[in-house]
């Protein structure tokens, strides 16, 4: 058997401390900036203020069936928040 050749052995050698040594200590004394995020929200608050409309004898059927109409609309809205 032949006697290995350090010109083989200093590669491998080399290779393997590299190897073993890529990996990074942690370091605990690193601190990050907290970061600030921005954010917008739509707020629906017409339930809030939307009046219930009612109608009169004096109205004409075309104004109830408004009337009518801008309720159902407004109860479904209101209802699903």
């Amino acid at each position: 058997m032949k006697p290995c050749s350090s010109l083989y052995v200093l590669p491998a050698l080399i290779a393997a401390t590299l190897t073993l040594s890529g990996c990074p200590a942690t370091v605990a004394s690193a601190k990050t900036e907290p970061t600030v995020q921005y954010e917008t929200r739509l707020v629906d608050t017409s339930c809030q203020w939307l009046p219930v409309l009612t109608f009169s004898a004096s109205d004409t059927a075309e104004t109830k069936r408004g009337i009518i109409a801008y309720a159902t609309a407004r109860k479904q809205h209101c209802s699903v928040q």
